[in-house]
């Protein structure tokens, strides 16, 4: 049986510009190869955004199997899965490792995802 990890997703302070030569290079590929591909207009930073289930950690060369077509070079790459942005952002000094996030901003990001999981759903029963 596979378990799955539920996974906060943060984003960090940036010193400078996030739209950084990797941004970039993104921009320039995915406007070449999907021309109805849009970019955000903003990235928040300092801030929790949301949370993912982690349904498996693999290593570079078992990712490269699976994914021929991936895009990530990293040694070991998370392959996530049900992506839950949150409607507010909490503030956050966030880490570039993983950490335990403060008990206080969890307790209230999952009231924050409670709530619009609520309302999607009255959304969806009420259309």
């Amino acid at each position: 049986m596979k378990s799955t990890v539920n996974f906060d997703v943060t984003c960090g302070r940036y010193k400078s510009n996030p739209r950084t030569a990797i941004f970039n290079t993104l921009y320039i590929f995915f406007c070449i190869t999907d021309k109805q591909f849009k970019f955000p207009s903003f990235y928040p930073t300092g801030c929790l955004l949301g949370c993912v289930n982690v349904d498996d950690c693999l290593s570079q060369e078992e990712y490269e199997k699976r994914y021929p077509d991936g895009e990530s070079d990293s040694p070991y790459v998370f392959i996530c899965s049900n992506p839950v942005s949150l409607r507010l952002r909490f503030p956050i000094k966030g880490q570039h490792k993983i950490y335990q996030l403060d008990k206080t901003i969890h307790q209230a990001a999952m009231k924050c995802i409670q709530k619009t999981a609520k309302i999607q759903a009255e959304e969806a029963n009420a259309g």
